[in-house]
């Protein structure tokens, strides 16, 4: 019998508010809303590891990490790539995180947990949010999508991701937080590839330097 993936501590500013609903008689669409909240609240926990000095009065959420990936990827795919489908990119962008509302922000390196592992644990959360919701397989969808990388808005969104997790860092680079931020910058400035994004990265990186 395969043994159950532990799904690691979430670390948040405050509580889960679908507590608030137990034993209550709500509509399902409530407490997705309730749920997806949380995000809100959820760090993303990587900036908080040791030798990065970043304190949680200053860590960036879940939905502080959408909100900027979602204004990159509009603003760039606006200006610079007519040929993708801007809704589509937005949509991927938006719900890419939000089984982290289930599982928290799961770091496979530190967390022994596989990337197999937080597939399922993700793909599990993804269902127990949306699957109660009328159409809500439209949204497990676009996330799906967003996994498998195949489409070409899939693509961008991802590059979008790491995108704002480069900017993220070297931010903080310059505002003065220890030398293990260097870890996750370098890491998104080598995933990057959109072509724009990364050009980007290195201005920030040039910054960084002088």
């Amino acid at each position: 019998m395969e043994s159950e993936v532990r799904i690691p501590e979430i670390i948040a500013k405050s509580e889960n508010p679908v507590k608030f609903l137990a034993g209550k008689d709500v509509s399902p669409l409530l407490k997705l809303i309730f749920s997806l909240d949380y995000g809100k609240q959820i760090y993303h926990k990587g900036w908080l590891q040791e030798g990065r000095g970043v304190p949680e009065d200053k860590c960036e959420t879940i939905g502080d990490h959408t909100f900027g990936a979602v204004v990159w990827g509009l603003i760039i795919a606006k200006l610079y790539r007519p040929e993708l489908n801007l809704l589509r990119v937005l949509e991927l962008i938006i719900i890419h995180d939000l089984a982290e509302n289930i599982v928290g922000d799961i770091i496979t390196k530190t967390d022994g947990i596989s990337s197999e592992e937080k597939y399922k644990l993700e793909s599990a959360a993804m269902l127990e949010q949306f699957g109660p919701i009328p159409g809500g397989e439209y949204f497990i969808d676009i996330w799906e999508e967003f996994e498998a990388k195949e489409t070409p808005e899939a693509r961008f969104a991802n590059n979008m991701d790491k995108f704002d997790m480069g900017i993220e860092g070297g931010i903080k680079l310059l505002q003065g937080y220890g030398s293990g931020i260097w870890e996750i910058f370098n890491h998104a400035v080598h995933l990057v590839k959109d072509e724009v994004a990364s050009s980007l990265l290195q201005e920030v990186v040039t910054l960084i330097k002088e």
